[in-house]
């Protein structure tokens, strides 16, 4: 079940790694309820996240190789970066990935983005889940891509994540195809025309939350 929220309200959508937290974004609710939340996060909005891209011991390394080694190892330093498209997210209780629409900076539909992550959980703020990696991607015409398989597969095998997560996530994969394929929920044409509210300017993260914030 989720914590109410009134249209128009900040919501921050923060995850969580051993503990410690692992990126915060501030979401635009659109419509809440106990089974379901939908937000907006415009392009250009600010969030925080783990990152040890500028590190000297991971450099060098592609960035598929950086985050893994930053969830094995929570080294990382905190830094502030834009939202460089605009998406609007569908999150429910107990699923193991959230699908999101996205437009790009001329407002043109992209299509759809699936995040396999841990079932959020409700925070006093909003939601708090955890990135596992592996994503899936639709086109405006509905073909899918998986990504991030071969990183996946890298972090069930070093045991940075847990294989008993793997057929949660199959199960979810399944439904999602199911629903792209019957155009529900996320996938109904009546979201891919959905203008958010001209005056709502891009939502702000609490002073928690930002780069110098005192959750991290």
């Amino acid at each position: 079940m989720f914590t109410a929220f009134l249209p128009g309200q900040t919501v921050v959508v923060s995850e969580r790694w051993r503990g410690r937290l692992w990126a915060a974004i501030p979401h635009r609710c659109i419509r809440s309820a106990d089974n379901e939340l939908v937000t907006f996060v415009p392009r250009g909005t600010a969030a925080t996240y783990a990152s040890n891209r500028d590190l000297p011991q991971t450099r060098e390394l592609p960035r598929s190789a950086r985050k893994l080694e930053a969830m094995r190892t929570c080294i990382y330093e905190v830094v502030e970066r834009s939202i460089d498209q605009s998406q609007l997210h569908f999150f429910s209780p107990d699923r193991w990935a959230h699908i999101s629409l996205c437009w790009t900076g001329q407002d043109a539909f992209a299509g759809w983005y699936v995040n396999f992550e841990l079932p959020p959980t409700a925070t006093p703020d909003g939601l708090e889940t955890k990135d596992l990696v592996l994503d899936m991607t639709f086109t405006p015409d509905l073909r899918c891509q998986r990504k991030d398989e071969a990183d996946f597969e890298t972090a069930i095998g070093t045991d940075i994540l847990d294989a008993t997560i793997r057929p949660h996530i199959e199960a979810e994969a399944t439904r999602i195809l199911a629903m792209a394929e019957g155009r529900t929920g996320p996938f109904d044409q009546v979201w891919t025309s959905w203008k958010p509210h001209p005056d709502w300017p891009p939502p702000r993260l609490p002073a928690a939350y930002q780069i110098n914030g005192q959750l991290w």
